[in-house]
């Protein structure tokens, strides 16, 4: 479906947008912090921002933050919207 719609030039722009971005702690001894890990990067130590955006005004509807340990599954969920279109 994808293939077709990129060989028809057709660009889908309703939904919501989710995205989390890690963000690394001043120091490591900052107690709310935790490590992040990844399989191809090094881990690191802070916090995880889970946000949801409006797909075509791109305004971000929802933000959650976390320690850098929670899976994005379980935070992701908290910045999706009731209604999701």
């Amino acid at each position: 479906m994808t293939t077709q719609l990129w060989a028809k030039a057709v660009i889908v722009k309703t939904g919501t947008l989710t995205d989390a971005t890690i963000i690394a702690s001043a120091s490591r001894a900052y107690g709310e912090a935790a490590w992040a890990g990844h399989q191809r990067r090094r881990a690191i130590h802070g916090f995880k921002a889970n946000v949801s955006a409006d797909a075509e005004t791109a305004l971000v509807e929802a933000l959650a933050v976390t320690s850098g340990n929670v899976h994005d599954g379980l935070a992701g969920g908290a910045t999706l919207p009731e209604n999701r279109g």
